[in-house]
């Protein structure tokens, strides 16, 4: 399945808790039947091709609502404003809750180690 939707800036959750960064995709963009949970992506974005991860869904751990956010591995600009294209590959896992922080990071990076592999992706 292909989205295509507009970056959006997120609530910066994230960045005060020191974890991956993400594009924010307008919720609008997000068809109503697709399943909350962690995805493999390819993303197509002004700035070129990305392998990456994204979560669909509301975030427990944070304490937050609904998001769809996309972690691209080598891609460190922000893209606000712009459209994308992102291929979910393969979903990986459901939305889960975690008891800290520290938690939640270690999941992150069991989920972007998976869908690196899924993907082909190096380090």
């Amino acid at each position: 399945m292909e989205l295509h939707g507009r970056v959006i800036k997120g609530s910066g959750i994230g960045r005060e808790n020191d974890l991956p960064p993400t594009m924010n995709l307008d919720l609008t963009s997000i068809p109503p039947y697709l399943e909350e949970g962690i995805y493999a992506v390819r993303v197509v974005t002004p700035r070129g091709r990305f392998d990456g991860v994204a979560h669909y869904g509301p975030r427990p751990a944070v304490k937050a609502g609904r998001s769809f956010e996309v972690h691209c591995f080598d891609l460190h600009d922000e893209l606000y404003g712009e459209e994308v294209s992102v291929e979910l590959v393969q979903r990986l896992r459901e939305v889960r809750d975690f008891a800290s922080i520290d938690e939640l990071r270690l999941a992150i990076e069991a989920d972007i180690s998976e869908a690196r592999k899924i993907l082909g992706s190096t380090v």
